[in-house]
């Protein structure tokens, strides 16, 4: 490049570039809906009752409010593939006692205090396995992952579904280490993986804030794109974007 920055690939970022072309069309799709709209466009789109689809809500108490989860799921034209499940409050002695019907059930529970904890709930015709070198349950780390066979979705690699949960004023930097490890992971298996979770890290503020800047950078580094590219989080004072889903795959 010119001194000068006269050179016409003066401002070609390699990065930038592939985001903007490569991945643009996926992430501008990310928009908000109500029921009806939602449903009309699935409809619109004609989209397979059999496609992978993932849905993960924060449910902030899952005996609570699993019933309500369940009444809203109905409304939708959906058969979800997962459902990833956040703080769900669950006790050991009696998750067993919870779930959804027609799907298997995946938990990650806290042993050492009430409050956090994780789910994946997943299709009763869809064969999978535990990763259980991928589950973590501590003060700055709650995750749950399963591995499902390429055929079932017709990809060309086995899928990684996973839950994660970093619970509000932890280190992230600490949360970071152990999610690199994941990714790390993932990225040697080369596997297509599907991160879903309540990160507590708010990646609109990411130019502001060093360690959510670091966050990010470790998610797009292993390839995984933030799906999910508004807030949402929305009060009349703040809008934030801490509940996200970050899949490797571009193939669709």
């Amino acid at each position: 490049m010119d001194d000068d920055g006269n050179s016409p690939m003066s401002d070609i970022d390699p990065d930038v570039q592939y985001f903007a072309t490569h991945c643009n069309q996926l992430l501008s799709s990310s928009n908000y809906y109500l029921e009806d709209s939602f449903n009309k466009k699935l409809k619109d789109l004609k989209i397979p009752s059999n496609c992978l689809s993932l849905f993960h809500a924060n449910i902030r108490s899952a005996p609570k409010n699993l019933n309500k989860l369940d009444l809203y799921l109905e409304s939708l034209k959906q058969d979800w593939s997962f459902i990833g499940l956040s703080e769900t409050w669950f006790k050991p002695e009696s998750v067993d006692c919870y779930g959804r019907e027609n799907y298997h059930h995946e938990f990650n529970c806290r042993t050492r205090c009430g409050g956090g904890g994780v789910s994946l709930l997943i299709r009763n015709n869809i064969e999978y396995t535990l990763r259980q070198d991928l589950c973590f349950q501590d003060e700055n780390f709650e995750s749950i992952f399963i591995e499902i066979d390429k055929k079932v979705f017709n990809k060309t690699r086995n899928l990684i579904v996973g839950v994660i949960y970093r619970p509000p004023d932890t280190d992230i930097r600490k949360f970071n280490e152990l999610l690199d490890k994941c990714l790390g992971k993932l990225r040697a298996e080369k596997k297509l993986s599907y991160l879903m979770g309540d990160y507590n890290i708010n990646i609109i503020n990411c130019e502001q804030h060093i360690p959510t800047q670091e966050f990010v950078d470790l998610l797009s580094s292993h390839g995984h794109l933030p799906y999910i590219t508004k807030p949402t989080r929305v009060t009349q004072k703040s809008a934030t974007l801490i509940d996200k889903t970050f899949p490797n795959d571009t193939e669709k």
